[in-house]
């Protein structure tokens, strides 16, 4: 009798341990996981801090130039707006990510800065409605 009430111990036992040990990992595993969260939500609050000034710089290109066009372009892996009030014969502004002003294209009167014949990958980001290029509206980012 002895015998099988220190087998039924030892195995109450056991099982005890084992489901403490078995909270202990899943215990481990929830902090894991807590902390991935945790470096996620930071990883996307410092993503929203780089795309928020983007945006800003944009929307403020947009208030300026709303009737006209936005371009996203690269120049050297940099972005540049490429912005054209909607007239024939208007120059190009370029500006970088950030809304400060780099330079003016004026093809008509002067010579061009070699950045103005080297931006790459240019796609329209804003155009207004019914404009002189008879083009399509675009505004890809919902500028208002």
């Amino acid at each position: 009798m002895t015998k099988y009430f220190l087998f039924l111990l030892l195995l109450i036992g056991s099982l005890i341990i084992s489901n403490g040990c078995s909270n202990t990992k899943k215990n481990r595993l929830n902090k894991k996981i807590e902390r991935l969260e945790n470096k996620e939500v930071k990883i996307n609050q410092k993503q929203r801090a780089l795309i928020d000034p983007k945006m800003k710089a944009l929307r403020k290109l947009h208030h300026q130039f709303e009737r006209g066009s936005i371009d996203l372009c690269l120049y050297n892996g940099d972005t540049i707006y490429a912005v054209q009030r909607d007239a024939l014969g208007a120059n190009v502004i370029l500006y970088d990510v950030y809304g400060d002003k780099i330079t003016t294209c004026d093809y008509g009167y002067e010579k061009v800065a070699i950045i103005c014949n080297n931006l790459r990958k240019c796609e329209t980001i804003y155009r207004i409605k019914n404009n002189v290029w008879k083009l399509p509206a675009v505004n890809k980012y919902n500028l208002q």
